[in-house]
């Protein structure tokens, strides 16, 4: 008998450890009694569906959150290690967007401070941009971490994870250095062809004592990475919408073609409105952020007068959700229809403004949050389909070798 003993306790270590991590899990991933009970719940596999599927969010959107989104307007769903409040009915957007002393906007440094994707971590940043987008994608948004951030706790588990940590030193310390030789170099030669530029402002601040070292720093890399990577989506769905429907691409061509100019200026494309209705409709359908959760309650709340929602938890929003939903858009919303936002420069300008303060288009934002560089970005891509339409007919097969 004595000799089961060795065996019986190991097995007995096996089952004490299993049903530990089991509690651990459950207490870790259940749901605080305190979060709203009038909404529905989004099962937590689907927000870790990324571990193992290659599904793409607008599948998971229709088979998971669509029916309970379009019937309450807002659900509890796991993300960041937490669960939050997201919504997609505009009046719940409404509240939210304009109330920012309730909910306040808050990034990764706020949500989860210790994580790599809190501090910006690239590889190498010596390397083209696109391949510092690639890297970003692979190293920093990695599901099981992305799910599941307080594995970045303890980096002496995970190499990677430590690796990425160094990494986003280094990439800090050699941007912060180029940003100074260009600085210095410039107050040297008495030259700044450019005029003032961000990082001149920041480098001010910085001097003044406005804002600290690590202020500065975070700027710079965001400076360096925000929304490069949201101008590269909408290019993408601008090739595939056009590739495969060439009534769209023909009407685009003959408006950009009767202008009788091959020299696009500002107020010439601004002037196009098919142009204009083109792109919203691209933002619509294809907004480059889907989904944000970046938001956090500073007091107990009621958002909406509906859904009552205690201090310090994370809600957020899905403009896919937002932007092809039946009660708001008809049943023609996931049909690509320019033509929904008028006919003409002035009409389509107030449907932007309108749908845009109601909160049923927000691919920039809305109210006080909303994007600073919306007017860019859109001006950005008149310009580039003004110049795409020059070409012959971009066939479906054409548009993906773009794409790839």
């Amino acid at each position: 008998m004595i000799e089961w003993f060795p065996e019986i306790n190991w097995m007995r270590s096996i089952l004490t450890l299993l049903i530990s991590t089991i509690l651990l899990l459950y207490w870790y991933t259940r749901i605080p009694s305190s979060m709203p009970r009038n909404i529905p719940t989004v099962p937590i596999y689907i927000s870790l569906l990324g571990l193992w599927s290659d599904m793409g969010q607008d599948t998971i959107y229709d088979r998971w959150l669509r029916q309970p989104l379009e019937t309450h307007g807002a659900v509890k769903i796991w993300f960041a290690g937490r669960w939050n409040v997201l919504a997609t009915r505009p009046r719940f957007l409404v509240d939210m967007f304009r109330h920012e002393d309730v909910y306040a906007k808050a990034g990764s440094q706020k949500k989860i401070p210790w994580s790599v994707i809190a501090a910006l971590a690239l590889e190498r940043p010596n390397q083209r941009l696109e391949e510092l987008q690639t890297i970003i994608k692979k190293t920093l948004f990695k599901p099981l971490f992305f799910n599941f951030p307080d594995l970045d706790r303890y980096p002496f588990l995970f190499r990677q994870r430590k690796a990425a940590f160094t990494i986003m030193q280094e990439f800090g310390d050699l941007l912060c250095t180029t940003v100074l030789q260009r600085t210095t170099h410039q107050k040297g030669t008495n030259q700044n062809p450019d005029g003032d530029q961000v990082v001149d402002y920041l480098d001010r601040a910085l001097k003044e004592n406005r804002i600290t070292e690590e202020q500065y720093r975070a700027n710079l890399k965001v400076t360096f990475l925000t929304a490069h990577e949201n101008a590269q989506q909408l290019l993408n769905s601008t090739f595939w919408v056009l590739g495969t429907n060439q009534s769209i691409q023909q009407k685009l061509r003959a408006e950009i073609l009767a202008t009788g100019t091959e020299n696009p200026t500002t107020d010439l494309v601004n002037s196009l409105p098919y142009l204009f209705a083109v792109i919203l409709e691209l933002l619509r359908l294809y907004p480059p952020v889907s989904q944000l959760i970046n938001r956090v309650t500073t007091s107990q709340s009621v958002l909406g007068g509906e859904i009552t929602i205690p201090n310090h938890t994370w809600v957020g929003w899905n403009a896919f959700g937002a932007h092809t939903d039946p009660n708001i858009w008809g049943n023609d919303c996931r049909e690509f229809i320019p033509e929904r936002w008028g006919s003409d420069v002035k009409s389509i300008q107030g449907a932007v403004r309108s749908k845009t303060t109601q909160c049923h288009f927000i691919a920039f934002n809305a109210h006080s949050r909303k994007c600073l560089g919306q007017g860019f970005a859109v001006l950005q891509v008149k310009i580039l389909l003004f110049e795409m339409e020059e070409w012959e007919d971009l066939s479906e097969v054409q548009c993906m070798v773009f794409l790839n």
